[in-house]
C-alpha cells in the first residue's frame, strides 16, 4: 500500500488468528482505509501497519521509513483571500514554490501567486469539474471556509468529494472555536459543524483547525468612531482569546509543511482571553485618548450597524458573534496556536497596535 508523499511503502503485518476478521482501527490514512492494514504516525516518528480484531486483541509491526523531504503538492483553496494568502506566504518560506498550488476563481487576482512561482488552478467551490482538475497531483488540501452562508456546506462537500475521488491523502479545514453547538446564537456557524461531519465521513485523513474570532475584526465590531464614542456593544462581560489572522496563516503553513500528518483537531486561539473592557483599556493606552466600554441592547446595536450601511447578512453575523461572546461561547484558551508558531502569539495590546498602526 503506497504512502503518498513518502519514499517507502507500509510494512508487512501479522495476520489475525484463524476465524478472526481484521478491521481498520486507526484514524489516519494516506489513500483510504486498506481492508487489512492502515498506516498511521507513531509517536516515535515511524509508520506502522495496525490490525485490530474483535475482542480487543491488537497486532502491530513497526518499521522505520524515510519521509520524502517535501510533499508532492499542497493545494490551498481560497488562495486570493486573506487567510489563504497569508498561509501561502508562510508556506513559501518553508517549501519550494513548485510544491504549492492555489485554487482561485479570478485569474487576475491570482497574478501575484504566479509571480512567486505558485501553481494557480482556476476553479470554484460550485464547479465540480474545475475542482476535479485542481486536485490532480495533490497530496494535501487546505479547505478555506467559503463565505456563501447558504451554499457553504454543499460547496465544501464538492471540495471533499473532488479530493477523495482524486486520491488526495489529507484534507484540512478552517473551522471555528465554539463551545456548544446546541446553544450558539449565531446559526450561520452551523455550516462549520456540518462541514466537519462531511470531512469525518469522507474516509480521508484530516485536520480541523478551529479558529477563534480574528483580532482583525475588532475595528469592524467597535466602529470607526471608537476613539470619540468609545465601545458600545451587547457583549456583556464575555471574553475572547483573540488572535491575528496572519498568525493563524503561519500556524496553518507550519502544520501543512511539517513531515507526516497533523493531529485531527486544533484549537487556534490567543494565549489569554479578553473582554471588550480590556479592548477599550488597550486602545486608550495605545492612543492616549479616553476609550470606555458600555454594554448595549442587541436591537439598538443592530440598528446602528444598519445605519452604517452594512447589509442585513453582515448585521446578523456580527450580532450573532457578539451574542455568543456574551454567552461565553468563545471563551476557551488553547496552547495549539503557540505550539504551531513556536512562540507566543501576539497579545491584545500588540495586535491592536499593529491593526490600528498606533
Amino acid at each position: 500500500m503506497p504512502l503518498v508523499g513518502f519514499s517507502k511503502t507500509a510494512p508487512a503485518f501479522r495476520p489475525p488468528p484463524t476465524g478472526k476478521r481484521a478491521e481498520c482501527s486507526c484514524h489516519l490514512s494516506a489513500t483510504g482505509c486498506h481492508p487489512l492494514a492502515i498506516p498511521w504516525r507513531a509517536p516515535e516518528g515511524e509508520f506502522c501497519s495496525v490490525l485490530s480484531v474483535p475482542g480487543g486483541q491488537r497486532w502491530a509491526r513497526q518499521a522505520a521509513v524515510t519521509p520524502a523531504k517535501f510533499p508532492s503538492m499542497i493545494l490551498v483553496t481560497g488562495a486570493t483571500g486573506q487567510l489563504g494568502s497569508a498561509t501561502i506566504d508562510f508556506l513559501l518560506k518553508k517549501l519550494p514554490a513548485a510544491h504549492i498550488a492555489g485554487l482561485a476563481r479570478d485569474e487576475q487576482k491570482a497574478t501575484w501567486l504566479r509571480a512567486k512561482g505558485v501553481t494557480v488552478r482556476l476553479g470554484s467551490y460550485d464547479d465540480a469539474p474545475s475542482l476535479a482538475a485542481a486536485m490532480q497531483g495533490v497530496d494535501k488540501v487546505l479547505l478555506i471556509a467559503g463565505t456563501d452562508e447558504e451554499r457553504r456546506v454543499q460547496q465544501h462537500q464538492n471540495v471533499v468529494d473532488a479530493a477523495r475521488q482524486a486520491g488526495v491523502g489529507f484534507i484540512a479545514y478552517t473551522s471555528r472555536t465554539l463551545k456548544d453547538r446546541a446553544t450558539m446564537a449565531n446559526k450561520l456557524m452551523e455550516g462549520h459543524f456540518q462541514t466537519e461531519e462531511v470531512i469525518k465521513a469522507s474516509g480521508l485523513a484530516y485536520s480541523l483547525f478551529r479558529n477563534v474570532l480574528y483580532m482583525d475584526v475588532l475595528p469592524q465590531f467597535v466602529g470607526p468612531q471608537v476613539f470619540d464614542a468609545g465601545i458600545i456593544l451587547p457583549a456583556g462581560q464575555g471574553r475572547v482569546p483573540f488572535a491575528l489572522r496572519r498568525e493563524m496563516g503561519e500556524a496553518l503553513a507550519n502544520a501543512l509543511a511539517a513531515e507526516g500528518l497533523p493531529k485531527p483537531v486544533y484549537q487556534l486561539t490567543g494565549r489569554a482571553s479578553y473582554s471588550f473592557a480590556d479592548v477599550a483599556a488597550a486602545l486608550a493606552e495605545l492612543s492616549g485618548k479616553p476609550v470606555a466600554y458600555a454594554p448595549a441592547e442587541v436591537s439598538a446595536f443592530a440598528q446602528g450597524l444598519k445605519g452604517r450601511g452594512l447589509p442585513d447578512v453582515v448585521v446578523e453575523r456580527i450580532t450573532g458573534f457578539i451574542t455568543d461572546i456574551k454567552n461565553g461561547q468563545e471563551d476557551e484558551v488553547s496552547p495549539d496556536l503557540e505550539r504551531l508558531l513556536g512562540r507566543q502569539p501576539a497579545s491584545l495590546h500588540a495586535g491592536l497596535k499593529e491593526l490600528y498602526q498606533l
